[in-house]
C-alpha cells in the first residue's frame, strides 16, 4: 500500500515549475500557464501502480522525510517537454515560489491522468513526507479479486482515526472500465456499421458481376463453343470483379489516409495511419470480394453454348 495526494482519473492539480541550466532558473521553459500536474506520493508508489522507471530511480523511504533533500520524479512526457531530448536526471526544478532546488532523481512511464482520451500528462511526483498537505488516497495492490478486499480496507483505514467516517473503495480496474466504456461503445458501433457497410458493398459487387455475366452470356457461349476452357472463363469473370474491387479499394484507402487527421482523436494507442491496420482491412475486403465474385464466376462456367446460341 502507498499514500498519494491523487489517483489516476480523480482530477489533477497544476503547479508552476521552472527548470535550470547550471544554477539559473529558466522561466521561459515553463510549458503553459497551468504547468504540469503535481502528485505527492509515498515510497513504492511506482511499484504499486506498476509504472516503470525509465531512467534513474523512484522515490525511496529515505526521501519521504521533511528533513530529506527535496527530490522529484518526472513523467516521460514532462522530460521531453522540458528538457527536449536531454536527460533530466540530476537537473533542478524550482516549484512555485520555492527558493530551494528540487533535484530530479528519475523518469517514470507516462500516465493519461485526466482520462483515456487525453494525451499523456506532464507530471512531477514529489515525496508526500516533504509536503504539508495530507494525502487523500491510499493505493493498494491486491492479489485475486480487488473488490473482495474492500471491506477489510475500509475497516483498517477507519481504525486509524475516529475522524474518518467514510472510506470510498474503488478498484482501479473498475475506474478504467468506466473511462473506457464510451470508447468501447464507439468501437462496437463502428465495427457493426463498418461490417454492415462492407456487407452491402459485397452484395452490390455480387449483383453487379451477376448482371454483367447475364449480359455477357452470348459472348461466354461463343468462347465456350470455340474451345475456351472453363478455368479461363472463370479467371475472366473474377478479373472483371476484382478490377472493380481494386478501384474501390484504392479510392477508399486514399479517402482513409486523407481523413485520418480527423479520426485520430477518436483512437486510443492506435496510430491513425497504422500500415498493419490498413493491410488487414485490405486483405479482408479482397477475400470478401473474391467470395462475392466466386458464385457469378461459377455460373458463367455452367453456361451451355448450344442452348444460348440457339436462343439467340
Amino acid at each position: 500500500a502507498v499514500v498519494a495526494s491523487q489517483s489516476p482519473f480523480a482530477g489533477s492539480r497544476g503547479v508552476q515549475v521552472r527548470t535550470s541550466e547550471g544554477s539559473e532558473p529558466l522561466a521561459a521553459r515553463a510549458v503553459d500557464t497551468a504547468g504540469p500536474d503535481q502528485v505527492h506520493v509515498g515510497p513504492r508508489y511506482f511499484e504499486t501502480l506498476g509504472l516503470p522507471i525509465l531512467e534513474g530511480r523512484g522515490l525511496e523511504t529515505a526521501d519521504d522525510r521533511a528533513t530529506s533533500a527535496p527530490v522529484a520524479v518526472v513523467s516521460a512526457s514532462m522530460a521531453r517537454a522540458f528538457w527536449r531530448g536531454e536527460s533530466p536526471v540530476g537537473a533542478c526544478l524550482w516549484i512555485e515560489a520555492e527558493s530551494v532546488c528540487t533535484r530530479v532523481v528519475g523518469v517514470s512511464g507516462d500516465v493519461r491522468w485526466n482520462g483515456l482520451g487525453s494525451p499523456a500528462s506532464l507530471i512531477v511526483y514529489l515525496p508526500a513526507g516533504q509536503r504539508d498537505d495530507r494525502a487523500g488516497h491510499v493505493l493498494v495492490r491486491t492479489t485475486g479479486e480487488p473488490s473482495a478486499w474492500a471491506g477489510a480496507l475500509r475497516r483498517e483505514i477507519q481504525a486509524i482515526s475516529a475522524d474518518i467516517r467514510f472510506v470510498g473503495v474503488r478498484p482501479l480496474v473498475g475506474i478504467v472500465a468506466s473511462e473506457a466504456a464510451p470508447w468501447r461503445l464507439g468501437a462496437t458501433l463502428g465495427s457493426v456499421f463498418g461490417g454492415l457497410a462492407s456487407s452491402v458493398a459485397m452484395l452490390g459487387l455480387y449483383g453487379l458481376i451477376s448482371f454483367r455475366v447475364a449480359q455477357g452470356r452470348r459472348e461466354i457461349a461463343i468462347r465456350g463453343a470455340l474451345g475456351a476452357p472453363r478455368p479461363a472463363i472463370t479467371r475472366r469473370v473474377l478479373a472483371d470483379g476484382m478490377g472493380l474491387l481494386a478501384t474501390g479499394l484504392f479510392g477508399g484507402l486514399l479517402g482513409a489516409v486523407v481523413s485520418s487527421r480527423w479520426v485520430a482523436p477518436l483512437l486510443v494507442d492506435v496510430p491513425s495511419r497504422d500500415p498493419s491496420l490498413y493491410g488487414i482491412v485490405t486483405i479482408a475486403l479482397l477475400v470478401a470480394g473474391a467470395l462475392a465474385c466466386a458464385l457469378p464466376a461459377y455460373r458463367a462456367t455452367r453456361v451451355d453454348p448450344g442452348v444460348i446460341l440457339r436462343s439467340e
